[in-house]
């Protein structure tokens, strides 16, 4: 299925506070990029930011994206954050956002669905840490029910409110619908942290893969 260069997509790299991040936004601004050190924030800029995170340190989070331009600002943030040396353990994590603006509330249901149908085989993709149920702040979207209850329920559902109730209004999943609420997007929270630009521009067109089936 061909990558869709005109539907935005956004990330945050999550990193330990092992490097300065003013360093950060000064390479990434030197090397072409705008990025600026903010305090926490949910804000959507036009710019990258870094900002602390309470899980592993600090977020570097890109502005909306799209296309090759889109992955080229990517590249560079992820060659700065290995020039200057930054790690990620298992408390880090890389969210995804991908524009949701032109969803029905069928296409969000289709969107849990694959997800859920096809958990297990991308568990297998990731680390131990962001497999079932085993992180916080990823749950599995099969956290308390059967597969095929699971599916039973996101079928029966009729708006995009009843099917972010569906999983207690609470963003700490695989597949987070929140996002909707506060930017147009949905959130892919399954992957765990690198700052590998290979890892994380595949892990891209997949999530935007399964929003193109749905």
């Amino acid at each position: 299925m061909r990558f869709d260069n005109n539907r935005f997509w956004g990330v945050e790299i999550e990193f330990l506070d092992t490097v300065n991040r003013e360093d950060v936004a000064r390479k990434m601004t030197e090397k072409g990029v705008l990025c600026y050190v903010e305090g926490y924030n949910h804000s959507t800029k036009t710019h990258w930011k870094v900002v602390t995170d309470s899980s592993c340190g600090y977020e570097l989070v890109s502005p909306p994206l799209k296309g090759e331009e889109g992955f080229k600002q990517l590249k560079v943030a992820c060659e700065v954050l290995n020039e200057l040396g930054a790690k990620v353990n298992r408390r880090c994590g890389l969210h995804v956002h991908h524009d949701a603006s032109d969803f029905t509330v069928n296409t969000f249901k289709r969107v849990l669905a694959l997800y859920a149908k096809y958990e297990d085989s991308i568990d297998e993709l990731l680390p131990q840490s962001r497999r079932g149920n085993a992180n916080y702040y990823c749950r599995s979207l099969l956290f308390q029910c059967t597969k095929e209850e699971v599916l039973r329920e996101i079928g029966r559902k009729c708006s995009v409110e009843t099917l972010m109730k569906l999983y207690y209004n609470n963003r700490y999943f695989k597949v987070n619908l929140q996002s909707y609420r506060r930017h147009g997007t949905i959130e892919f929270r399954h992957h765990s942290g690198t700052v590998e630009y290979e890892k994380i521009k595949n892990w891209i067109v997949l999530t935007q893969a399964i929003i193109n089936r749905a």
